[in-house]
């Protein structure tokens, strides 16, 4: 008897552990979701999970198509919407999250998450606010309640600054409006028929919820404070120079100018005269003017906006500003002196300076009445000016280039171009305190260089001096291209 005990235990063991494991299987493999849930009132327990959440997305929709009324008093307003056309929608991410885990994990996990898979699950409200901003845009808000308009910086006669004032209007404060719709939005789903008749059958066709259009008077991008508060208190620097050239030099420069004027730096920022000749060049287009090569004019295109360049540089020396990048011609210029002018090469030589002070900075360019003139405005104290010196401490002596002509006479030589002495110049800077001179600063040493004489002999390679002046890469300065 104990033997055939002893023999039938282990198969009972087994029987039974099969049934359990077999059971385990049959209720961890449900696709339905389990019994007793509800979803913002909506039973969906015993439903497939993807017949669940059909039923969810239907009756979440018919509820959103409720209508709503924005309303205001003053100015009266009634605008007709509903939920979704409001950007609300109705959801339960957590449900969903929690119905995918129904078919993850081991057998186990899953028996112990549908056991004790929670009944009642709450539906969250979503809001969009972009969604009704598609209707009620700048566009509408502007028609209902007036234009914006920014605050303006004018320079007034004696460079005087003064402000036209921004015009406010009522606009939307979409904070408090998403604030009102949500606290005011359905969460609870209609539990008494839903699936067994359609969507028009079961629409009670229910008064309007009125959801108060909150308002308030709204400022524009540009008020009068931001103007103030970038620290453009007065005219720190000027400078002129005079205008000279046929009229494509000075539609060059005048072109150069357009782009600067009115230019606004923030504290650090860098100004870049590369990105100026750019935007010139493409917004209006350069045209025939003399341009350096190697010292000496020639016909080219763009000739003059080193004008533009150095006439600023004048200004900026004057302000305290720090230079970034900048270099001389290599030959003095008429409109400036010595060591103060700033040439432009495209891919070679740039002229960029930085905002070095607290405060923003604004540019005046304007090229008129046969004079080219740059102002800076910005924040420098009243008792604060600067003062720029030049002087050369060099001369340098011209050579003598010789070229090839062997219809010269043997012996005979012909003067072709004068040559023209160079010059190494040093510029200084001065500050001065309410009348009172700080140490001189050295700003920069500038060499102009010699342009040699050129001479015609009837064979240069036999002529003495011939070969001396190597070849130099040709360079355009003052203009883009020839």
């Amino acid at each position: 008897m104990k033997k055939i005990i002893r023999l039938y235990l282990p198969a009972s063991l087994l029987l039974a552990s099969a049934g359990i494991w077999g059971a385990m299987l049959l209720y961890a493999g449900q696709t339905t979701v389990p019994r007793g849930v509800t979803a913002g009132g909506l039973p969906i327990g015993g439903l497939q999970v993807n017949e669940a959440d059909d039923l969810l997305l239907r009756e979440s929709g018919r509820l959103m198509a409720q209508p709503i009324t924005l309303v205001s008093q003053e100015p009266p307003l009634s605008i007709k919407a509903d939920w979704s056309k409001a950007g609300l929608s109705l959801r339960s991410d957590a449900l969903l999250q929690a119905l995918d885990q129904l078919q993850e994990g081991s057998l186990w996990q899953r028996v112990k998450f549908r056991y004790t898979f929670t009944k009642i699950w709450s539906l969250e409200v979503h809001y969009d606010e972009s969604v009704l901003k598609k209707s009620l845009n700048s566009e509408w808000e502007a028609r209902q309640f007036g234009a914006l308009k920014n605050a303006e910086r004018v320079i007034k006669p004696g460079d005087q600054i003064s402000y036209i004032p921004e015009v406010k209007a009522l606009r939307i404060k979409w904070d408090t409006l998403g604030a009102a719709l949500i606290a005011k939005a359905p969460r609870t789903l209609d539990a008494g028929d839903a699936g067994a008749a359609s969507d028009a059958d079961r629409d009670p066709g229910s008064q309007p919820v009125q959801v108060q259009l909150p308002l308030g008077m709204a400022d524009p991008p540009v008020t009068v404070s931001s103007l103030k508060a970038q620290g453009v208190n007065r005219r720190v620097s000027m400078l002129t120079t005079r205008l000279t050239g046929a009229s494509g030099r000075l539609h060059n420069v005048e072109a150069a100018a357009k782009i600067i004027d009115g230019m606004l730096l923030a504290p650090g920022e860098v100004f870049d005269y590369g990105k100026v000749v750019r935007e010139a060049e493409s917004k209006y287009g350069f045209r025939e003017a003399p341009v350096i090569i190697q010292g000496r004019l020639v016909p080219g295109i763009g000739g003059g906006i080193c004008q533009v360049s150095g006439t600023l540089y004048g200004a900026v020396i004057r302000a305290g500003l720090e230079v970034v990048e900048r270099r001389s011609h290599s030959r003095p210029v008429s409109y400036l002196p010595k060591g103060q002018d700033a040439t432009f090469s495209t891919g070679y030589i740039n002229f960029k300076f930085k905002n070095n002070t607290s405060g923003y900075l604004l540019i005046s360019a304007k090229a008129v009445n046969g004079t080219m003139t740059v102002k800076l405005f910005g924040s420098l104290p009243s008792g604060v000016h600067y003062e720029i010196r030049s002087k050369t401490v060099k001369t340098l002596s011209p050579g003598v280039r010789y070229v090839s002509n062997p219809a010269l006479p043997a012996g005979l030589r012909q003067m072709l171009q004068q040559g023209t002495p160079g010059y190494v110049v040093e510029t200084y800077r001065t500050k001065w305190t309410n009348g009172n001179p700080g140490k001189e600063e050295l700003l920069s040493r500038d060499t102009y260089p010699a342009q040699p004489a050129v001479v015609a002999v009837r064979t240069a390679a036999s002529d003495p001096g011939a070969g001396q002046t190597p070849p130099e890469p040709q360079i355009i300065e003052d203009g883009v291209k020839e």
